[in-house]
């Protein structure tokens, strides 16, 4: 069982993500902008991350620098959910170390999941509680 934060601002599609990832045993927990995010990793300890880019106070793209450069956070999984993207943008991100980047509007929740899992089986939680 992990640890999954969903870094999503639009309340439907953390609804929607919310009920997809609750099939699971997952233990999962919400930031609706990047600076919540960056409390919830402190204070949740995700094991992944479903980060969005674009959001108010501060950006996927800065979450994922501050995340990267921190030694405590680094090695956090990181999967990139999101419609803002070009070809540059996904070279960058999987650049800075990211697991996976998934397009939102490509990627029925099923998909998703699947994902979520997979990222999971081959690179299971390290806690020991």
């Amino acid at each position: 069982m992990a640890k999954i934060l969903i870094v999503e601002d639009d309340p439907a599609l953390q609804r929607l993500y919310t009920n997809t990832l609750g099939l699971t045993e997952h233990t999962l927990d919400l930031a609706g902008d990047g600076e919540m995010a960056m409390k919830k990793v402190a204070e949740f300890k995700p094991d992944l991350i479903l980060l969005d880019i674009v959001m108010p106070k501060i950006n996927g793209i800065e979450v994922l620098v501050n995340l990267k450069s921190n030694p405590e956070t680094q090695d956090i999984l990181i999967v990139v959910f999101t419609n803002a993207y070009s070809g540059k943008s996904i070279e960058s991100a999987k650049a800075m170390g990211v697991t996976d980047f998934l397009v939102k509007s490509d990627t029925e929740p099923d998909v998703l999941l699947e994902h979520i899992e997979r990222i999971l089986s081959e690179h299971p939680p390290k806690r020991t509680s």
